[in-house]
């Protein structure tokens, strides 16, 4: 998105998703921005910790694995309704 158009999103008041995990969005997020996180703080640290230890490739397939099926379905259920009612 061009910081033009980022702009016009401000002055319009529409509302922003940020899917990253809830202790990233405490730390920093855009004005009115809602958490509709991809991986809870948990999921993140045990992907992290895959990584320090095995590498990038492992924690990639542990981030698949922990989100996919019923899990990745509810998390982006939850993201297209918030699109839709907004």
């Amino acid at each position: 998105i061009e910081p033009e158009q980022l702009i016009q999103h401000f002055i319009e008041d529409r509302p922003f998703i940020d899917v990253r995990a809830n202790i990233e969005f405490i730390e920093g997020c855009l004005p009115g921005a809602l958490n509709f996180p991809i991986l809870t703080d948990e999921e993140r640290a045990k992907i992290g910790k895959v990584y320090k230890q095995h590498g990038q490739e492992k924690a990639i397939n542990l981030g698949y694995k922990i989100v996919s099926g019923e899990v990745k379905d509810q998390r982006v259920t939850s993201w297209i309704k918030q699109i839709k009612d907004n």
